[in-house]
């Protein structure tokens, strides 16, 4: 890497993480090219030279975003010999992400930047089935060892848009139950997040279950 390209990429990476910081401090809404720059001692027209716009830096964040939620749930899933306690502790991971990063999980899920619209069929597809490919490997794993069955057929699903981002492809039955796992548990993290819960309840505890029966209903005994 020659000294111009290594300085670029100190560059970007600056903007992003302003971007990110304005993000988490005062929410979506306060996202604009020109907060952005102020941030990190530019003008305006200057970040052009290292993004297309507004929306190139806010595609750049989300992808960073997916990324390192992927890396949690990957770290906290690892190590376990148990397909179970893994797809346990990266469900767990899923919802502390969300904890420590609020502002960056309504960008990702809840899309609150009115006017935004992310390239279709872009990097953020790829970066957010990243997010959930650690789930479907377990679930795969637990079915090519035994450790629970594999599920009977279900409604069609087409998986031409995920299967060639999956390591090894994935079939309809395989894709329906990761849809259905993640809908379990990111539902929940999603009403969480946005208080939509009774007051008093005992969240924890809530999840806990939910995550019991997750397991149960998939199969597993332990």
């Amino acid at each position: 890497m020659t000294r111009r390209e290594r300085l670029r990429e100190e560059l970007v990476a600056e903007i992003k993480n302003a971007a990110r910081t304005r993000l988490n401090e005062a929410g979506a809404a306060e996202l604009s090219l020109r907060g952005i720059a102020r941030d990190v001692g530019m003008s305006p027209a200057s970040l052009y030279t290292y993004f297309d716009g507004l929306d190139d830096v806010i595609t750049a964040l989300i992808v960073d975003s997916f990324d390192d939620q992927a890396a949690a749930i990957r770290v906290a899933a690892a190590g376990a010999r148990s397909v179970q306690t893994r797809l346990r502790r990266a469900t767990v991971a899923y919802r502390d992400w969300a904890h420590e990063h609020p502002e960056e999980f309504r960008l990702l899920y809840e899309s609150p930047i009115a006017g935004y619209q992310a390239p279709e069929d872009g990097p953020t597809v790829d970066a957010a089935i990243r997010v959930m490919t650690p789930f479907m490997e377990l679930l795969h794993e637990a079915w090519t060892t035994g450790e629970i069955e594999a599920p009977p057929p279900g409604p069609p699903i087409d998986t031409k848009a995920t299967a060639p981002r999956v390591e090894g492809g994935i079939d309809a039955d395989w894709l329906r139950v990761g849809i259905e796992t993640w809908a379990q548990f990111h539902g929940f993290v999603s009403l969480e997040l946005n208080g939509h819960f009774p007051p008093g309840t005992a969240l924890d505890d809530v999840y806990d279950h939910l995550i019991d029966n997750i397991t149960t209903r998939l199969g597993f005994t332990d």
